[in-house]
């Protein structure tokens, strides 16, 4: 799911919200997802971050039950 081997956490919730709702994310849905995983926007995310080995079901999940999802 990681685009490059580093990147920002709020610039992967982009990435994945432009592959799942076919639109970027939104400060509603980054607010969620930095809360939801008790990381923060600015964190850089590797293959060996907590967020990639473990709770990336927790932000698809996430992303797939927030609304804009629905009205792809």
């Amino acid at each position: 799911w990681l685009p490059q081997r580093r990147i920002r956490f709020d610039q992967l919730v982009d990435h994945l919200c432009r592959t799942l709702h076919g639109r970027g994310s939104t400060r509603a849905i980054l607010g969620a997802a930095c809360g939801y995983l008790d990381v923060s926007p600015g964190t850089v995310i590797t293959a060996s971050h907590v967020v990639c080995r473990y709770r990336m079901p927790l932000l698809i999940s996430l992303l797939l039950d927030a609304p804009a999802h629905m009205t792809r």
